[in-house]
Order: structure tokens, then C-alpha cells, then sequence
């Protein structure tokens, strides 16, 4: 993970995963952003000053054309070389000290402007542009389907014809029959969206969202799948989903291997490698409550095991341990509302262990405590 503690504005305008989250307001991001900025609130002046830049060039993009930018970039290129040509001159000396100054912040400047215009194009222009997974798997039912399309910036409400209800994101689409006749009850995503969807043992409820599949009887869940995006995402918030990819290969549709998934995991599917990742998401909600006054979990010369395990019940998220080596080892200390890594990197440091995230799961590795 990125060390944005030293970041400063250039380096968030440059930065995939913040322009992302000013320009889209993903749910995932906008959680991890504003978590961030919580725990280092000394970069709130950078976070603030880098955002509105980021915004005003977005706001700009489409009345800038590759001409008027190229343009620009020649006359700074030229004024470089002026600058060049005059060095030796040593009664300019000053002069151009701040000549340099001033070219150095323009080309910074232009190369942030260049670099963002590519992520944007890549994040929301025009994501509908050419023929998409989306589109192909449409094609044969258009008029057996709905479709909702959120040009706008905030959120739309999708009721679904079995009182499933849909969030649907920013440049997002999402098409549905007008009844779910048959055995399953099937809807189409291009963009991110949110699904509450209503229980239905008898109807699979199956998204298709670019090449994943995901299949559920009744949960809620996000998926991001943007056209554009290399990867497409399901986050799970409640109850269990299983998700799968599916390639047409000359009509014939291959299915790969099924991942489960439930609360506080995720899949990533690499669009370029097809390749399904299950791992966690970056801030886990407690999905059982503590039953502690003001969710402080208190221990004292409690066997660590023990605190794990609680972990692991309040989070719902697995965590493997060697019980026989950690038998040992004691815990006092207040755990607090900190995001769960943070506990446990607190947990770890005080038994000298550490901890990794393998497919959806916590596993502590450490050695036995005298």
C-alpha cells in the first residue's frame, strides 16, 4: 500500500485510486479516503487543495482539446529552450532563476494536467462508447428488458419487479426483465451498483456484470464492473454470494471455477489475465455486535487465542492461528473503535507475530511466548 503520509499535491493528482475517488465516488474508495484522512489529518490542507485542482481540470476536460493542449505544451517546450540558449549570460542570471522556476511549475503542472486527463478519460468519459461485454449480452433480448441508465452524479433507486432493490451508481446502466418469468432472475451491470436483493430460495438471483458472474438467493453486495476498468469487483455486505467467470468462445459459454463469498470479502477479477482473486476489503464492518459497552473490548492477562477468536466472531472474517503456539501467549490491553488491521497489528507487536491476508482470510504467523 501507497505511503500517502508524504504525498503531496502533485502526487495525489497523479494517483489512480484518489482521482478515482474524487471524480467517481466509488463506496469503496470514499471509505477508504475518509478513513485515511481521519487518521492523518495533518494532510487535510493537501488532501482539499488536490481534490478542488483535480476538479476544476475535470470540470474543463471537455472544453480543452488535444490541440489547445499540445499547443501549450509547445510554447513551454519553446521557452525551455530560450532558457537554454541564455544561460551563459550572466546579467539575466536572476531573471531566469525565476524564468526556471516558473517552467519547472508550469511543466509540473501541464504533466499532472496530461496525466489526469488520461485517468479521467479512462474513469467516466463516455463509458458507453463501444461495443461492450454488456452490450453483446443484451443484444438478443432488448425488447424483453428495462434499462436504466444514471447519467447524473448521485445515486438512482432501481425497484426490480421482486422488490430488489438497486443503487445505481454514477455512468452506470443496468438492464432487467419486465417479470422474472423462468427459473432464475437475471439482470445486466455496466458500471457499480448496489443490490439489496430480495430471498428467493426458489429463483437464483445472478448478475452479469462484464465477464463475472454472481449468483445469490437473497444479500446485499456492490459490484463495480465500468467498461473501461481492468478489473471488475463484488463486495459482499451481508449473507453469501458465489461468483464465477464466463467466457463466450465461439458461442460456447465456459465456466470457471465458483468462489464463495460473505461478509467483509471481495473478489477481483483481472479482465486481461482472467483470473479470479477472493481477498478482504480495505476497512471490515463488524457484522455481530461486540455486547461491549462502547464497542471497547477490554483483556487483561487474556490468552491471545481467546482475543482472536473474538475477532473473528465480531468481524466474521477468519483467522487462522497455531493454537499450540500461541498457547502461551497473554494479552492486556483496550481495543477500541480502531478499523480491525489496526487491532491487529496492535495484537501482533505485542506478541511478536504479524499477520497476512490470504485468500479472505487472516493468518498469524508468529513464534511460541515464554
Amino acid at each position: 500500500m501507497q505511503d500517502y503520509t508524504k504525498y503531496s499535491i502533485k502526487d495525489f493528482i497523479l494517483d489512480e485510486s484518489f482521482c478515482r475517488w474524487v471524480i467517481r465516488n466509488s463506496t469503496e474508495d470514499t471509505l477508504f479516503w475518509e478513513n485515511w484522512q481521519k487518521q492523518h489529518p495533518q494532510q487535510a490542507k493537501t488532501v482539499l487543495a488536490a481534490k478542488e485542482l483535480i476538479k476544476k481540470i475535470h470540470d474543463a476536460h471537455e472544453e480543452l482539446t488535444e490541440t489547445e493542449l499540445k499547443t501549450a505544451l509547445i510554447r513551454l517546450s519553446k521557452s525551455r529552450d530560450e532558457l537554454s540558449l541564455h544561460k551563459s549570460s550572466y546579467s539575466t542570471a536572476k531573471r531566469l532563476i525565476g524564468f526556471a522556476k516558473l517552467w519547472k511549475i508550469a511543466a509540473t503542472v501541464a504533466i499532472g494536467i496530461i496525466a489526469l486527463l488520461y485517468i479521467t478519460t479512462q474513469l467516466s468519459v463516455n463509458p458507453f462508447r463501444n461495443s461492450t461485454v454488456y452490450e453483446k449480452r443484451i443484444e438478443n433480448k432488448k425488447e424483453l428488458l428495462l434499462e436504466v441508465i444514471n447519467k447524473g452524479k448521485s445515486e438512482m433507486l432501481v425497484y426490480l419487479p421482486d422488490r430488489s432493490v438497486i443503487k445505481l451508481r454514477a455512468n452506470s446502466r443496468i438492464s432487467y426483465p419486465k417479470i422474472f418469468a423462468g427459473t432464475n432472475r437475471e439482470v445486466f451491470l455496466s458500471g457499480e451498483a448496489f443490490f439489496e436483493v430480495t430471498k428467493d430460495p426458489r429463483k437464483p438471483f445472478i448478475v452479469y456484470a462484464n465477464e463475472l458472474i454472481t449468483k445469490v438467493l437473497g444479500t446485499s453486495f456492490t459490484i463495480s464492473s465500468y467498461d473501461n476498468d481492468t478489473e471488475v469487483k463484488v463486495i459482499v455486505k451481508t449473507g453469501k454470494v458465489a461468483v464465477y467467470s464466463s467466457e463466450k468462445e465461439e458461442g460456447i459459454s465456459t465456466e470457471q471455477a465458483e468462489l464463495t463469498l460473505t461478509p467483509n470479502q471481495k473478489a477481483i477479477f483481472n479482465r486481461s489475465a482472467k483470473q479470479i482473486e477472493r481477498t478482504l476489503i480495505e476497512l471490515p464492518d463488524p457484522v455481530k455486535p461486540s455486547g461491549i459497552k462502547n464497542n471497547i473490548l477490554v483483556f487483561e492477562n487474556t490468552p491471545v487465542y481467546e482475543v482472536l477468536d473474538s475477532l473473528q466472531e465480531i468481524y466474521g472474517i477468519t483467522i487462522k492461528y497455531d493454537r499450540a503456539l500461541l498457547s502461551k501467549c497473554q494479552l492486556t490491553a483496550e481495543l477500541e473503535n480502531q478499523p480491525l488491521y489496526e487491532k491487529l497489528t496492535l495484537i501482533c507487536k505485542a506478541i511478536n507475530a504479524t499477520y497476512e491476508i490470504k485468500d479472505g482470510e487472516i493468518v498469524i504467523n508468529g513464534s511460541k511466548c515464554n
